[in-house]
């Protein structure tokens, strides 16, 4: 407000006002097919998955990735149900998982 009280001459227009630092929430850096590989729990492996607009496209769930990579996950198989939780940075990422029948394990992910 401070070019209300200046010269005529020293007023900013708005055509020269500095562009607000806004980031962009552009998601689309992690979209592609991924293969999330899990370990430490019965029954885990690997499975395919696609990420489109920051949604996690994977067989028996679906998750987000916020465009800082932070990744959250849920998902059902095997009579059980799991939530997952971790960061996707470039072409990987790690993670937790905890299933519903109370086993923690770890997930790695990398783009194809």
């Amino acid at each position: 407000m401070a070019f209300l009280s200046a010269p005529r001459d020293e007023a900013t227009r708005p055509s020269e006002e500095i562009p607000r630092a806004v980031p962009q929430l552009d998601n689309g850096n992690f979209d592609g097919a991924w293969i999330f590989t899990s370990a430490g729990c019965p029954y885990t492996g690997s499975l395919p998955a696609m990420i489109a607009s920051g949604r996690i496209l994977i067989r028996g769930g679906s998750g987000q990735v916020d465009p800082d990579g932070t990744l959250r996950s849920v998902g059902a198989g095997n009579g059980m149900t799991l939530t997952a939780a971790g960061r996707l940075s470039g072409n990987t990422g790690a993670g937790t998982f905890i299933r519903s029948d109370g086993c923690v394990g770890s997930w790695i992910a990398i783009k194809r």
